[in-house]
Formats: C-alpha cells, sequence, structure tokens
C-alpha cells in the first residue's frame, strides 16, 4: 500500500523602472514552497491479521521554501536586446522518515548565487540570433539525504547521503 502527496505554491513579483527609452531596472521577488509526503506499507498477506512489516515499511516528509529576490537591467532596441539579472536562492529544507520505529531528521538551508543572460540580434525580419544563460541549481530531495534505506527495488537497496 502506498501513499503519495505532492502541494507546491509559486510566486512571482515584478516591477520595471524605465530609466530611457531603451533601458530598464528589472526588480524581482520570487517565492516556491513545496511540501511532499509518501507513506510505504507492506503488509504479511500470509498471516490471517495481515501484519505490518515494518522492514519493507518507511515513511518520509519534507518541505521546502525558497526565496530569490533578483536585480538587473534591459537594453531593448530595434534589432538588439539584452537581458542581465543576478540573484540569490535562499532555500530552507526540512526531511522527516520514519522507519523501523526509528525517526530521522535532517534540516538544511542553501544560499545559491543566481544568474540570467538573454541577448538577440535581428538581421532580417526572418533572420536573427538569439544566446541565452541561466545558471540552474537542484536541492536535493529527502530520500537523497536521509539515512534511510530505499527500498523501492528488492534489488537494489540505496541510502540517502547527508553530505549532499
Amino acid at each position: 500500500n502506498s501513499k503519495n502527496q505532492r502541494d507546491k505554491y509559486a510566486n512571482t513579483l515584478r516591477f520595471t523602472e524605465p530609466v530611457t527609452d531603451s533601458l530598464n531596472l528589472n526588480f524581482t521577488l520570487i517565492t516556491d514552497w513545496e511540501k511532499t509526503m509518501d507513506d510505504k506499507k507492506t503488509f504479511d498477506r500470509n498471516s490471517s491479521i495481515n501484519d505490518l512489516v515494518d522492514s519493507l515499511s518507511n515513511y518520509s516528509f519534507s518541505t521546502r521554501f525558497q526565496v530569490s529576490p533578483k536585480v538587473g537591467f534591459s537594453i531593448n532596441k530595434k534589432k538588439f536586446n539584452f537581458n542581465l539579472s543576478t540573484g540569490t536562492y535562499f532555500v530552507t529544507t526540512k526531511n522527516h522518515a520514519f522507519y523501523e520505529n526509528e525517526t530521522t531528521d535532517f534540516d538544511k538551508n542553501y544560499v545559491i548565487p543566481e544568474g540570467t543572460i538573454q541577448a538577440s540580434y535581428r538581421f532580417t525580419k526572418s533572420k536573427a540570433i538569439y544566446m541565452f544563460y541561466d545558471r540552474r541549481f537542484s536541492i536535493p530531495k529527502d530520500y537523497q539525504v536521509l539515512a534511510v534505506p530505499n527500498l523501492d527495488n528488492p534489488l537494489v537497496t540505496r541510502t540517502g547521503n547527508p553530505d549532499l
């Protein structure tokens, strides 16, 4: 018996201040909240009362909250466009697992720099060149950092690494 649940909410607030007819200052605030729950229960179907098998059952719960203030500028001309933004991701994670009557908690905060560059040049109406760079990152999932065995695959048992 398995129950998985995921909730995610994201918001973006942007403000653009024109400096000249082609130059703008951009201010952005991004928030992101995610909650996941994974409840795996294995029962012994050979017994008459369907006993729960603790060694094959586990429960995990995690939340992640992220705030990212960004600042940048953009230049918009007839044939040329350029955007540059930089900021920092502030991420808080809380991870919890319950396996074989033992509770494991692992909370961690991350501060990660972020940057984006976009540029384009239009030669004609149908010919243009476009360049884009976006620095991205991935925060480890709860099963990757919790030192609890993952028994999804009977041939391979994986255990998370809290040092990620």
